[in-house]
């Protein structure tokens, strides 16, 4: 049997046979299996997986696997929400406690089911051309946008804070010259008082006008402009345009100026207050803008633990030994009538026994019966030698364990000897 694959059923009955006749014999089991031509390294490993299949490399639980019921309120949860990327969603689904899962779980769950597009994504380049902001108010980008109002083209001029991505100010007008911008800006100086941040903007001819310049001298505070053809510069209010466009804009449909102002407040008003922003680690604007996103992250965090310890307690619970059950230990522990070793830890009896160190379920054969040719415990040492050692070994080199029976009684050896071979 050396090089050879075998099967469960035939790795089995070699154990029990190993195991039987070491007990009635007194012969050590490593030397009972090198006259058999078994490794003993083999041996000792069909041993340890005694009455289970072959399962090599299989799956151990894990604390993070999400349970079925959770798959599926994830998926329910994007069909509510089909807009919203994988990140964002992840961290909606851990604000409304539905479900507290990582990024990269809820990403494997969509992907498994279909419900995300491929796209080609270029390395950003936002941010890398200055020294980000640290407190809030000290960036301000300014720009404009042109929205398509019943046929009429409108100027959305929005004013952005740098390090929470707030809108601090906004205004919709049919002309944006250099003088409705200087009074957008003031504006927004008038809500915020006392600040007085660095205003970034491109090279519009708003922007590079002499009188925006005075205006920024003499409202004390500095200007900076991007790369001309660079758009990446700005790259904050520019997105900040692309989503009010393709969430707020478009869906809306708005038919006058009137119902185009309420449609950009109540935007703006959930962009600032509930839209999670992927860029300040999935918070609101305003809770980046208070200071409260570490205790949001703290909250996410402890749901997260929550739920581990709830999967693995869960775990623990469906795995626990039963009331009552035994380990047997050593070599010559008897378990299941098996004399000379273990066949397997037992945990409670019939359809409900489970085995210690199972990585997941596998089908359980039921215990190999006791032949009648088998010597009883409790028979002599002369009819322990009535068993030919040639029929042991023929049987075990045949690949078929057997035990021998009373009809073997014409060819059994006589005296007190070992039925098996011996170094001399």
């Amino acid at each position: 049997m050396r090089q050879a694959w075998v099967e469960p059923d035939r790795r089995d009955e070699v154990v029990d046979f190993v195991g039987a006749w070491s007990a009635k014999t007194g012969v050590a089991v490593r030397r009972m299996v090198s006259w058999l031509g078994i490794g003993a390294s083999k041996f000792y490993g069909w041993r340890v997986r005694y009455g289970r299949v072959n399962e090599h490399n299989g799956w151990i639980p894990r604390d993070h696997w999400l349970e079925e019921w959770e798959k599926e309120a994830i998926v329910r949860f994007w069909q509510a929400h089909p807009l919203e990327g994988y990140r964002r969603l992840t961290y909606l689904l851990l604000d409304a406690d539905v479900v507290a899962a990582s990024a990269s779980s809820v990403y494997r769950v969509l992907s498994a089911a279909g419900l995300l597009e491929r796209w080609n994504r270029t390395a950003s380049k936002k941010g890398t051309g200055f020294t980000q902001p640290s407190e809030p108010h000290e960036h301000w980008h300014v720009d404009l946008a042109y929205l398509n109002l019943a046929g009429t083209f409108y100027y959305l001029c929005s004013v952005l804070d740098g390090y929470s991505r707030y809108i601090v100010h906004w205004d919709l007008r049919p002309a944006m010259k250099e003088s409705d911008v200087e009074l957008i800006v003031q504006e927004a100086l008038e809500r915020w008082p006392g600040v007085h941040p660095r205003v970034i903007s491109d090279n519009g001819p708003q922007f590079v006008a002499k009188d925006f310049r005075e205006f920024i001298r003499l409202s004390g505070l500095t200007h900076v402009r991007t790369s001309p053809f660079y758009p990446q510069s700005n790259g904050k209010l520019e997105r900040w345009h692309q989503s009010f466009k393709v969430e707020g804009w478009r869906p809306g449909q708005a038919e006058d100026e009137e119902a185009a102002r309420d449609l950009i407040a109540r935007y703006v008003r959930r962009y600032n207050e509930a839209r999670l922003h992927s860029a300040i680690g999935y918070v609101a604007p305003q809770d980046k803008l208070e200071g409260r996103e570490q205790a949001i992250f703290a909250a996410r965090e402890e749901k997260l633990a929550r739920a581990r310890a709830r999967r693995a307690a869960r775990r623990a619970k469906e795995t626990q030994p039963a009331q009552g059950a035994t380990i047997p230990t050593g070599d010559r522990a008897g378990v299941q009538g098996t004399a000379g070793f273990p066949r397997k830890e037992v945990l409670g009896s019939g359809p409900e026994r489970k085995e210690r160190g199972r990585s997941r379920a596998a089908p359980r054969r039921a215990p190999l019966p006791r032949t009648a040719g088998y010597p009883s415990a409790s028979c002599s040492p002369a009819e322990l030698a009535s068993v030919s050692p040639a029929v042991v070994w023929d049987t075990v080199k045949a690949g078929a364990v057997k035990e021998p029976g009373p009809e073997l009684g014409d060819s059994l050896g006589s005296g007190g000897r070992c039925p098996f071979p011996t170094e001399d």
